[in-house]
């Protein structure tokens, strides 16, 4: 499968570099559930709204002509479930910049077919100014705890996801805080991840690659589905 996984992201990144809408809305999904997050764009849900958001990129002239490159690319396959992640970079006529992303596919029929793509940026932080042009701005930390954080504590975490008693939730919170204690996610990063849950409770990356990859795991497939989500979830990060 990691071949013909492989085929389905060179056929995403070709759609993108030849601005094809058809063979790009032929990669994805036809599904109410399916997500798209473009950078300085609101969330796409459901494939009509990820084919409108692929249309209006297509289209806009700032970014035309513009070049793709990818980086770094990395696939786990678990089951019908893949995740591919890498670092892009678009090169237009005015701009050069850096974009981590994650791109899931789910098997449908034989198909490796995409669900989920999250992009955000890397390296230089970009500010959005009128005209679709991004400018470099001052680089800052991604969260302070002090004044951000919607939890004081890990007792008021465990607080929020038994109130509203969202197993789904909790179990991807358990999961999220057992990364934190083996050190591989910051204090920092959980709670960039759990603010993520909150606001939009059981549609957030974490909940969904919880449900995927750990949910019902065969024993002897659980080592290699905890890996992938912890690198799904350090990515996520």
């Amino acid at each position: 499968d990691d071949a013909t996984v492989l085929c389905a992201v060179s056929e995403f990144y070709d759609s993108f570099r030849h601005r094809d809408l058809a063979r790009m809305q032929d990669v994805w999904l036809k599904a109410p559930y399916v997500k798209c997050i473009h950078p300085f764009e609101k969330w796409s849900v459901g494939f009509d709204q990820v084919a409108a958001s692929w249309r209006k990129l297509f289209q806009d002239k700032e970014f035309r002509p513009s070049a793709i490159a990818v980086d770094s690319l990395s696939v786990h396959v678990r089951g019908i479930t893949a995740v591919a992640t890498c670092s892009e970079r678009l090169m237009t006529q005015a701009d050069r910049l850096a974009y981590a992303a994650t791109n899931v596919f789910s098997k449908v029929r034989g198909r490796w077919l995409m669900t989920h793509r999250h992009v955000s940026e890397s390296g230089a932080k970009m500010r959005k100014t009128e005209g679709r042009r991004a400018e470099p701005e001052e680089e800052e930390s991604d969260y302070d705890l002090e004044e951000e954080s919607e939890f004081d504590s890990e007792d008021d975490e465990d607080e929020v996801f038994e109130r509203e008693g969202q197993d789904l939730a909790a179990g991807t919170w358990r999961a999220l805080r057992q990364l934190s204690a083996q050190q591989r996610l910051s204090s920092v990063a959980r709670i960039k991840l759990l603010q993520d849950m909150l606001r939009s409770p059981g549609e957030s990356v974490p909940e969904r690659a919880y449900e995927m990859l750990l949910k019902e795991v065969p024993v002897a497939e659980q080592k290699a589905a905890w890996e992938d989500f912890a690198a799904l979830m350090l990515a996520e990060a």
